[in-house]
């Protein structure tokens, strides 16, 4: 701490020595004067903290000197303490009256001066400490002022109770209230009730010094509507008792951010009821509380179009209007296109008692003191009107920012809503029907059908079940290509949905197979009469592609409860008939019959264990060589066998038929040349000089598109030698489709894959198509070889003489002489028949009597030789 400065003002200098020497230990800075005019001299360079002054000085006095010193607003607050050795208490009284604090009689006391000094001094002290405090105090006032008057947030004090000791002119913008008609009400007066608590928590807290809490609430303004302030308040504490003295804070206006945080979570929380698949009425009326939520002077509304219908959901109107208003509403979205174009898609209903379209409800309107309407409009994913969402207010005011925010949110999130259910409900049919012919899929096909047999046991009536086929269809398929097989598949599914009621339910299973089911049917035999008329109704052809196409169907049919309890079973029973209907030769109905079990069980079973022979590896295959008439092996033709791991090895006749019927085929053809490419690759690397192999291909295989491309990678191997592939084909197959057969052999001859026409002779080929088709090799059906020696005919020889078979067979080798073919003669089991077929000049023979169809391994030895010589016939006994 600084000394004090001590100025002593006496014509004594002995009085000034004894002054230094009693207090010499304070912390005292001396400065001296003889007269007052001197004194009065020095008092404006010293700055004295006390006055020592004698009254009887030379000159002027010190009364006079005091007064001069107190007229002085410079030095009046300069304490002075007379020294003087009279002892009148007028004189006294006249130096307090002056502004002396104090006498000091002398002869000094030491004692005494030292305790009126030091008491002296503190009181200056004291003084200056208040005037910096009170400086400092006007100054913070003064910023206080400036800042709260300048600020845009309102800035207000209060006391501990909270009632409004200051507030700043922002407070008539931001609360819609004059600083004057705050003071003197507390603030809980306009706090929402829900918010009281956390402003009561935060206001109410003592802080240390510069700490300051932070809290959001919503403030009652002058117009009537709520504010969001978010308000930091600072509270000032008595030291003396720890208690709140005051309490300073600032508020600004939040609302516009309370709004959009409240618009995003509202957002989040319907998306996530959309996502859940929540009600549309359910998900509109959260959207209507939201809107009151964020506008409380206004009531929310919104209607709905679905098919023609309008639902509504008002909860806050009057129900005598809400009713009303939906019919209102939706004559409002019924003009809405024009009047959305030129409004932004909003219809402001500024003054409801005077604008014409309300001139109906003008009555209803008025009794709810409802006076302006806000619209929006809600589209569908279309871009069509939906719906319109509506805020109603009971004044004329236009809509401001968040109103305007709150009503595109409505309408964006209804419209996703409407967007949602119809993308459900699109997904929903999706899943329950057929893509191409928009019929009911297989799933729900077997949830109708239990509906169905459902009501048929609670009403003691009939239903039954046909299951169709489209006879031929992958043949069309695979000719005409999938777009001529499509337009097939919708033209039949039209004629079926035709000849049936609306009651029963026509579906498309899969592929070319459909189903009906019949409700309520009089007798179980009227199964097998609507049956035969949607047979009968395939008589005309169809146009398919600018062609005339004759289409034929399969249809079983079982019925309950005649026929089955269960749908499993009824299915089944049907899907037996339908095997049936196909095995007696196809366009026709068949009905289930309790012995239709066995045998058609029986293929059933056998087609799913074909369906499983590839992957299995359960097929294999044989080779049967083809020799000169001197024995030498010129080629091998590659045939199919299946080894079923429990029927043991069934023949092709078996297996064949069935595979071509179901589409299999196609799937073991392919199988069937990959594993004649593999072994012919084994046969190389072995070291054995290799002849061509010949693999059959079926009509379907021939058929697919893909067909080339497939025959393209199986010669793709480098290790494979060209021209090592011969196919063989029947002649019925190159007639069914002669312009895409001559497109095809053409691209095989690129690949050099030769072509035979196998069984050559059975089928109506005309010799003109033949000429234009890349062939190489004609074989000769084994039926008539067989035929050229009757006394070796067995049981596969056909109904010909010996003479007629000799006589074909003769005239087949001379055309393809003519023709430049090579031909092959099959089933060559005698001597008497190679002896012919050699001197007609056959180039090639193939049968029994040089080697049966061996197995790769079996074939080795064969092949190493080269040559076989004729053996004696195996003819297999009838």
């Amino acid at each position: 701490m600084t000394n004090q400065k001590l100025l002593i003002i006496d014509d004594s200098e002995d009085i000034h020595d004894l002054v230094k020497v009693w207090l010499a230990d304070e912390p005292i800075e001396f400065h001296s004067c003889l007269d007052g005019e001197d004194g009065l001299a020095q008092v404006p360079i010293v700055h004295p903290d006390l006055i020592l002054l004698d009254v009887d000085l030379p000159g002027q006095d010190g009364f006079e000197v005091c007064s001069r010193l107190k007229g002085n607003p410079a030095t009046a607050d300069i304490p002075i303490v007379f020294l003087t050795g009279a002892s009148s208490t007028d004189e006294k009284l006249h130096g307090l009256e002056l502004g002396a604090i104090d006498y000091v009689t002398k002869p000094f006391d030491p004692a005494e001066l030292r305790a009126r000094v030091r008491a002296a001094l503190n009181t200056k002290r004291l003084m200056d400490l208040l005037a910096q405090k009170a400086l400092t105090l006007q100054e913070s006032e003064e910023r206080f002022r400036v800042l709260a008057e300048n600020s845009s947030d309102a800035i207000s004090r209060h006391n501990p109770q909270g009632v409004y000791l200051y507030a700043s002119p922002a407070c008539g913008a931001i609360l819609s209230y004059s600083p004057d008609r705050l003071l003197g009400r507390a603030v809980t007066e306009f706090i929402h009730p829900d918010d009281a608590d956390a402003v009561r928590a935060c206001w109410v807290t003592p802080r240390s010094a510069g700490e300051t809490g932070t809290v959001a609430f919503r403030f009652l303004r002058g117009d009537g509507n709520y504010v969001w302030l978010e308000s930091t308040c600072r509270t000032l504490i008595n030291p003396a008792t720890g208690e709140i003295r005051e309490i300073h804070a600032s508020a600004r206006d939040i609302t516009p951010r309370k709004q959009m945080e409240d618009r995003e979570q509202i957002r989040a929380d319907v998306l996530e009821m959309i996502a859940q698949g929540r009600p549309l009425q359910e998900i509109l009326r959260t959207l209507i509380e939201a809107a009151e939520r964020q506008e409380p002077n206004a009531s929310a509304a919104g209607v709905m179009l679905s098919e023609g219908i309008a639902y509504h959901c008002a909860p806050s109107l009057p129900p005598t209007i809400a009713s009303s208003i939906e019919k209102q509403l939706y004559n409002l979205i019924a003009r809405f296109g024009t009047l959305a174009a030129a409004s932004s898609e909003r219809i402001i209903v500024c003054d409801l008692m005077s604008d014409p379209a309300w001139a109906e409800l003008r009555p209803a309107v008025e009794a709810t003191g409802l006076r302006s309407c806000w619209s929006i409009l809600i589209r569908s994913r279309q871009r069509e009107a939906a719906g319109l969402f509506s805020l109603y207010r009971p004044d004329n005011a236009r809509p401001h920012t968040s109103a305007v925010e709150m009503l595109k949110l409505a309408s964006e999130l209804t419209s996703v809503a409407v967007e949602h259910n119809q993308l459900t409900d699109q997904l929903t049919f999706q899943a329950q029907h057929d893509a191409l012919t928009q019929l009911p899929n297989r799933a729900l096909f077997k949830d109708r059908l239990e509906q169905v047999m459902a009501v048929a046991a609670r009403t003691a009536s009939s239903s039954a079940v046909l299951l169709i086929d489209v006879d031929r269809f992958k043949y069309v398929n695979d000719t005409y290509g999938h777009q001529a097989g499509d337009e097939m598949l919708c033209q039949v599914a039209h004629r079926l949905r035709a000849r049936l009621r609306t009651c029963d339910t026509l579906a498309r299973m899969g592929g070319d197979e459909f189903a009906v089911i019949l409700g309520t049917l009089a007798h179980p035999d009227d199964a097998a009469i609507v049956a035969a008329s949607l047979v009968d109704e395939f008589k005309s052809p169809i146009d398919l592609q600018n062609r005339k196409q004759f289409v034929t169907i399969s249809i079983g049919s079982a019925a309950y409860p005649r026929d089955a309890q269960d749908p499993m079973t009824l299915l089944k029973n049907a899907d037996l008939a339908l095997y049936r209907a196909k095995d007696a030769g196809r366009n026709g109905a068949k009905p289930y019959t309790p012995d239709m079990g066995e045998g058609t069980a029986e293929r059933m079973e056998l087609e799913g264990a074909l369906r499983q022979a590839v992957t299995n590896n359960e097929l294999r295959l044989f080779y049967q060589p083809k020799v000169t008439v001197a024995g030498e092996i010129v080629g091998l033709e590659a045939l199919l066998r299946w080894q079923h791991p429990t029927l043991g090895m069934i023949p092709p006749n078996k297996f064949i038929p069935l595979a071509e019927d179901t589409g299999i085929i196609v799937t073991i053809g392919k199988w069937v040349l990959e594993e004649a490419a593999r072994q012919y690759h084994a046969w190389v690397a072995a070291g054995l000089r290799l002849v061509p192999i010949s693999v059959n291909v079926s009509t379907m295989q021939f058929a697919q598109a893909n067909f080339i491309n497939t025959i393209s990678e199986v010669l793709s191997s480098p290790d494979l030698p060209a021209g090592w592939l011969e196919i063989e084909l029947t002649e019925s197959l190159l007639m069914r489709n002669i312009r895409d057969a001559g497109e095809k052999l053409a691209h095989l001859r690129d690949l050099r894959v030769t072509v035979a026409i196998d069984d050559f002779g059975t089928g109506y080929s005309s010799l003109a198509y033949l000429e234009r088709l890349s062939i190489d090799t004609l074989k000769i059906d084994h039926s008539f070889v067989s035929a050229i020696d009757p006394g070796n005919l067995g049981r596969l020889a056909p109904a010909r003489t010996s003479g007629n078979g000799r006589t074909i067979i003769g005239a087949i080798v001379a055309m393809a002489k003519s023709m430049g073919l090579r031909v092959v003669a099959e089933g060559v089991e005698t001597e008497t028949q190679r002896a012919f077929l050699t001197e007609i000049g056959c180039d090639f023979l193939q049968g029994y009597l040089f080697s049966p169809p061996k197995s790769a391994q079996q074939l080795e030895h064969l092949l190493r030789e080269r040559v076989i010589r004729p053996a004696q016939v195996f003819v297999e006994a009838a």
